[in-house]
């Protein structure tokens, strides 16, 4: 079994396991079906691609979806996005966990290892919101030159790098809110380093980087 195949069996198992809050007569499509196809979009790098093969069954009675990844009937993209929207970040969790043993126990993290045989994590930041009007006691303000208020929600998204590879391996994200500081932030790096060095990264030497970093952007 390749890989990828090992992936979407599992990912398949895991998605049976999310709570699925539509009623039975909006459940055309099921929530393993709606998450491997955005699984099949973020591994393909194309958002047209369910549309095509979509359009594909209609033409040829057959469809990519189902040869790579077993999705048995493709749904629509505001489907998915519907769906996935009401999934919370923390239930998604152990999709992130299962690949991590994954590429631990494959021996694909040593192909990323680089000077001293340390790994390369860089963090980034996202808006998945932003709206004037629409808000929760979790957004996050900004004030714009006009003095109006703009709500959003933001995360960290981390990943592993390397400077000869053209992938990357993606790390669990962090969900931040207004109620979060520095604090957060702080233990949430630190936590990535020592998961993604197993353990191995010195805590102290991790701790004053950290520190240093935080530091210098507040």
């Amino acid at each position: 079994m390749s890989i990828l195949s090992e992936i979407i069996t599992k990912f398949k198992k895991l998605a049976k396991n999310i709570p699925d809050k539509r009623s039975q007569k909006h459940q055309t499509y099921t929530i393993e079906d709606i998450f491997l196809s955005a699984f099949a979009v973020f591994f393909v790098q194309s958002p047209s691609w369910l549309s095509f093969q979509r359009n594909m069954q209609k033409q040829r009675g057959k469809n990519n979806a189902k040869t790579l990844f077993d999705i048995n009937k493709i749904p629509t993209d505001n489907h998915i996005r519907k769906v996935l929207d009401g999934v919370s970040v923390k239930e998604t969790k152990v999709f992130f966990d299962y690949l991590h043993r994954l590429i631990i126990e494959k021996g694909i993290i040593e192909q990323y290892k680089h000077i001293n045989n340390s790994l390369l994590v860089l963090l980034d930041g996202t808006y998945y919101h932003s709206s004037s009007k629409i808000h929760c006691s979790c957004c996050q303000t900004r004030e714009d030159e006009e003095g109006n208020i703009h709500y959003y929600h933001s995360a960290i998204t981390p990943i592993i790098a390397h400077p000869d590879k053209k992938s990357v391996l993606s790390l669990f994200p962090e969900v931040i809110t207004n109620k979060d500081g520095n604090k957060k932030l702080f233990g949430f790096f630190i936590g990535q380093v020592l998961k993604a060095t197993n353990g191995k990264a010195n805590p102290k030497i991790v701790n004053e980087l950290v520190i240093k970093q935080l530091e210098n952007n507040t």
